[in-house]
């Protein structure tokens, strides 16, 4: 957390130093104050419950303040050139962490609120969240595009991709929307279905449904005067 806060200020320092040239729309504080927040909640998370969605906000939190800063970082590097070695690189690989840091978001939802996944039934949908963002990140390193700094906001400053291939470019792979289908398709196939829907007489269904009306049985008895 005092990481986080650390950077957090770093990243606000150094944006200040080219305030001047950045437009109205990217002159809002929404970086350090987004970082500390996930940081935050993380950190309440973890001391209260100690599971799984704690660390995935901490982690959340230093991922933006890092981005935070690096970004900061290229954006006083490209409106002062020659002030700082290699800008364009580390404002590039800014933006190519922005991509965990949505897929994360994703994750959390997804085992939101026990930390852990709904069923094992959801775990080929955690792979392919997890395969979405490795291949995300690799498309935005090799797309040939503009490179739009994820913080302050995208919209004072842009270069070209200093790590693009020439043979990708004009494709979709490494832009936004392009990410997004590449997304949908991996997320639309629902997870595999429970064999007691197929088979609902089988020992381990029945045992299973009457289990669970044992269990509201119970519930409905507590809650009667």
């Amino acid at each position: 957390m005092i990481a986080v806060v650390v950077m957090a200020i770093t990243g606000t320092i150094l944006g200040l130093l080219s305030w001047s040239s950045l437009q109205p729309a990217d002159s809002l504080p929404i970086g350090p104050v987004g970082a500390v927040v996930y940081a935050s909640l993380g950190t309440v998370v973890i001391r209260r419950v100690s599971n799984r969605i704690g660390w995935l906000l901490l982690a959340e939190g230093a991922l933006q303040a890092v981005i935070l800063v690096m970004s900061a970082y290229a954006m006083f590097g490209i409106v002062h050139p020659g002030s700082v070695p290699a800008a364009e690189l580390i404002g590039a690989s800014s933006e190519w962490m922005f991509v965990p840091v949505v897929t994360g978001l994703a994750y959390t939802l997804l085992i939101f609120p026990t930390g852990s996944l709904p069923s094992p039934r959801w775990r080929p949908v955690a792979l392919a969240m997890l395969v979405a963002t490795i291949a995300g990140v690799v498309a935005f390193i090799v797309t040939p595009r503009e490179i739009a700094l994820p913080v302050p906001g995208g919209i004072s400053i842009s270069f070209p991709n200093p790590l693009a291939l020439p043979s990708f470019a004009d494709t979709f792979v490494g832009t936004l929307p392009g990410l997004g289908a590449v997304s949908a398709v991996l997320f639309a196939a629902p997870p595999p279905r429970s064999s007691c829907v197929a088979d609902p007489v089988t020992p381990s269904c029945a045992n299973r449904s009457s289990g669970w009306r044992s269990s509201l049985r119970s519930s409905s008895s507590v809650r009667s005067p």
